[in-house]
């Protein structure tokens, strides 16, 4: 049985702890962790473990014990904090009275449509002069 199925402290590697545990179930304050080195499982797919060491990614382990640390170190991407669901709340919606925003057309849409109907208009005039000089 390799590192990948176990849990808990396996060992130490430079002087520090070497914990195993699930991605899942990382804890946040784990994250300020000087003296332990977590060994992260993550999927099925990726084998090795991932090492973390003050929130920083450090390095990988494989099944069988083999450390390769990384040059640089950089921040590793910690689960996000669990909040409790919360439903939202029903709230009253009031009735809104359409009518003050309703187009008055009791005497035709003439106030609405001025711009459209002088458009036409010139519109109108442009192809009675096209047809005169036609004519001519």
């Amino acid at each position: 049985m390799g590192y990948r199925d176990k849990n808990g402290i396996v060992g130490k590697y430079r002087g520090h702890d070497v914990y195993v545990v699930s991605y899942g179930d990382l804890e946040p304050e784990w994250k300020y962790d000087k003296d332990t080195i977590y060994a992260v499982r993550t999927d099925a797919k990726h084998q090795n473990l991932e090492l973390v060491l003050e929130g920083k990614f450090i390095g990988e382990m494989t099944d069988g014990g083999n450390v390769t640390l990384f040059d640089g170190s950089r921040n590793y991407r910690w689960p996000q904090d669990k909040k409790p669901f919360v439903a939202p709340q029903q709230k009253e919606v009031p009735e809104l009275d359409l009518s003050a925003s309703a187009l008055n057309v009791e005497f035709g849409y003439g106030a609405y449509s001025k711009v459209v109907d002088d458009f036409f208009k010139g519109l109108d005039k442009l192809w009675d002069e096209i047809d005169a000089s036609l004519s001519v």
